[in-house]
């Protein structure tokens, strides 16, 4: 019974010797990363830097989107007010790996509080990809001041409005 016991108490102190700091925060670097991704976006919102935002989309993004122009434009128009508040609402990560590399593809919702109104950030993006490196960077953003009503998945780009009439 005592071997038991010890053998126990060996495993779990040596699991969190080995995962104490995944356990604490799992995603604390993705996280940093992608609030980081956030704070660039928003900033290049206000300071109407089309050029900043557009460094950050992949390049599959940018040979798919074609009304990057616009997308831009409306969010600048929509977006009011200087940033009071971030707050991450949440974060997927799926990874893919395929003989010896790898992508990750990433979802994020952000609570964005201006000093006139608020709105959703989502983010889709792929920080890594070894397998397509064209497809690394942001993928699709949308900035709403409600919740979205519906999948933009056939979507590359900034949204616009346009998006909301087609099928």
């Amino acid at each position: 019974m005592k071997r038991i016991v010890s053998f126990t108490v060996i495993v779990a102190s040596l699991t969190l010797v080995l995962c104490g700091c995944s356990i604490i925060n799992p995603q604390s670097s993705s996280n940093d990363k992608t609030d980081e991704l956030c704070s660039t976006i928003i900033s290049s919102i206000e300071e109407n830097n089309q050029d900043n935002l557009k460094k950050l989309f992949s390049e599959e993004a940018l040979k798919k989107c074609t009304d990057f122009d616009e997308g831009f434009e409306y969010t600048v128009n929509e977006y009011k007010g200087s940033l009071i508040n971030m707050k991450p609402v949440s974060y997927t990560e799926d990874a893919h790996f395929d003989k010896g590399k790898h992508s990750i593809e990433s979802r994020a919702l952000y609570d964005i509080e201006t000093t006139e109104k608020a709105y959703y950030l989502y983010m889709y993006f792929y920080p890594s990809n070894t397998i397509e490196p064209t497809e690394e960077g942001l993928y699709r953003i949308i900035l709403l001041d409600n919740r979205a009503e519906k999948s933009y998945a056939q979507y590359a780009g900034i949204y616009n409005p346009k998006w909301d009439g087609e099928e």
